[in-house]
């Protein structure tokens, strides 16, 4: 166990360096079947998507009909890209308006930044202006995540499978 979580992390702190750029990638307007692309594997607790238009590939996890959380990785000219988003049915935040996210895992990792509102589909959410190492490690790491926006808890939310998933991203990027 403790071997392959020292593997996972040396493999996710090599991506970050080796490419050399973090960053996002807002979700393309349009049906949420457009912008993530064909199925490319699933399991229980996540799928993956595959676009080869926006040469991206997104993992998906969440409860249908209570949140979503996507986490991806898409190919520029200037280099790869992660990006991040979470939406949740009722959640209703504004894209002029700024707001301080605070992102707490369950293995201890803490993440704050300023995020504006998004639209998911039919749920309300934010995206990541940018992401840190930090950020992709706490989450592959991690079974939970509790978000709390401006200190008010929005709950906390399962990401069981998100080291798995996120390799089957590196895997569907290759």
């Amino acid at each position: 166990m403790i071997v392959s979580a020292v593997s996972l992390l040396g493999r996710l702190l090599l991506v970050p360096v080796v490419l050399g750029l973090l960053c996002v990638q807002s979700l393309a307007r349009g049906s949420e079947t457009d912008a993530l692309g064909s199925l490319f594997d699933k399991s229980n607790d996540w799928s993956v998507f595959k676009s080869s238009r926006k040469q991206s590939c997104t993992l998906v996890m969440g409860r249908q009909g209570e949140y979503i959380v996507y986490f991806g990785l898409s190919r520029h000219e200037d280099g790869m890209r992660f990006y991040f988003a979470f939406a949740k049915h009722g959640m209703n935040l504004s894209s002029d308006e700024k707001y301080n996210l605070e992102v707490k895992y369950d293995k201890g990792g803490l993440w704050r930044e300023e995020v504006s509102g998004a639209r998911v589909g039919d749920y309300g959410g934010f995206y990541i202006n940018g992401l840190e190492s930090k950020f992709v490690v706490d989450f592959a790491a991690s079974q939970k995540m509790r978000v709390t926006i401006d200190g008010a808890k929005y709950g906390d939310f399962s990401i069981r499978g998100s080291r798995e998933g996120m390799l089957r991203v590196f895997d569907c990027m290759d």
